[in-house]
């Protein structure tokens, strides 16, 4: 689910959406959501200040419902 909503918020955002890829690994307790961009979109995604991709993880954490498990949400260039 959560690989689902970045990737649908992270089309809403950029100028490209179909070369947005959000891949999703796991290992032990921790849940990785990698997101890849064109490059012209990696401005939009961070935002000023890295305000967008902070909000991102924010409601990721939030979303979360596995409470024993950490995630996180990396930008692959």
């Amino acid at each position: 689910m959560l690989k689902k909503v970045v990737e649908f918020v992270v089309k809403e955002l950029v100028e490209n959406s179909s070369a947005v890829k959000v891949l999703q690994s796991e290992q032990d307790k921790r849940l990785t959501l990698s997101i890849h961009v064109d490059e012209q979109d990696l401005g939009k995604l961070i935002g000023k200040g890295g305000e967008t991709i902070r909000s991102i993880r924010s409601l990721v954490v939030a979303l979360n419902q596995n409470k024993e498990r950490e995630v996180f949400v990396d930008i692959v260039k």
